[in-house]
């Protein structure tokens, strides 16, 4: 069976940390190896989630965006959120779902400035829960404790 690349960049960092920057006698130098250790960590993010966690967002911020519409008596804005709403994601490629995801946040933003000058407190409300949904997805608190020596 092929190894998993991620959980062989996780297992690369952790030997890292582990056994070879006590090896070494300069501070500075231990300190170098665990944040070289630390970025292959963060560059071991299981894609496969992030594609996940990507298509989930998307879906929370439409939904969002398709129930404030009613809300919405700026024509402009109105007009241009149909549009977004409408089109749709073209392929499930991580490229395809954070070109749409950046696209949608960009409307949530300017939604959110809306609501804010017509003082539509319980839409914005929902709109920072999600923003916090989509904050807490992407900590990598669950990497940390490898750091520990």
């Amino acid at each position: 069976m092929k190894p998993d690349i991620n959980q062989s960049l996780m297992i690369l960092a952790q030997e890292l940390i582990q056994r070879f920057s006590p090896l070494l006698h300069e501070e500075y130098e231990q300190s170098r190896l665990n944040s070289l250790a630390a970025l292959i960590i963060l560059g071991s993010i299981n894609l496969d989630k992030e594609i996940a966690n990507l298509s989930d967002h998307n879906k929370l911020i439409e939904k969002w965006l398709s129930k404030s519409l009613v809300q919405i008596h700026d024509s402009e804005l109105k007009e241009e959120l149909v549009k977004v709403l409408s089109s749709g994601e073209d392929s499930i490629t991580h490229a395809a779902l954070d070109s749409r995801n950046q696209l949608l946040k960009k409307n949530l933003v300017r939604v959110q400035a809306y609501f804010e000058d017509i003082k539509e407190k319980d839409s914005l409300i929902e709109s920072w829960e999600i923003l916090r949904k989509i904050h807490n997805d992407s900590k990598i608190n669950h990497l940390l404790p490898m750091l520990k020596e």
